[in-house]
């Protein structure tokens, strides 16, 4: 499955398509805003709050053979904290926290922020 990365603002160096493993990244998890308390009387009360996309985090597990590629990630991760992340489900504006290479099995985690269309 294809992913894309960019910047907000142009950049040449700015942008990636990746081939997501599917068995290994988390790309579409969601969870509400519900919280449950127990109560005195031996029940619970529950509170939902909703849903928003700003509690999604994404991780995306790519194999990339191209020492190249992997090393231009490395550099938009350490110059670009705010992203447009593409999926196929919707385009969103996501922060980057975490990028792990491991022999070219490159992990990534982008926190939502709020979706773009």
């Amino acid at each position: 499955m294809k992913v894309g990365i960019s910047s907000h603002t142009y950049d040449l160096a700015g942008a990636f398509i990746l081939d997501a493993s599917i068995e290994d990244s988390d790309l579409f998890s969601m969870n509400r805003r519900v919280s449950r308390t127990e109560t005195l009387d031996g029940g619970v009360d529950v509170s939902d709050f909703g849903f928003s996309h700003g509690d999604r985090t994404v991780t995306l597990v790519s194999e990339i053979e191209n020492e190249d590629t992997i090393n231009s990630l490395q550099a938009f991760f350490q110059t670009y904290s705010n992203v447009v992340l593409s999926l196929r489900n919707g385009v969103y504006d996501a922060y980057m926290s975490d990028f792990k290479n491991d022999f070219g099995r490159v992990s990534m985690v982008f926190l939502i922020y709020e979706e773009l269309s």
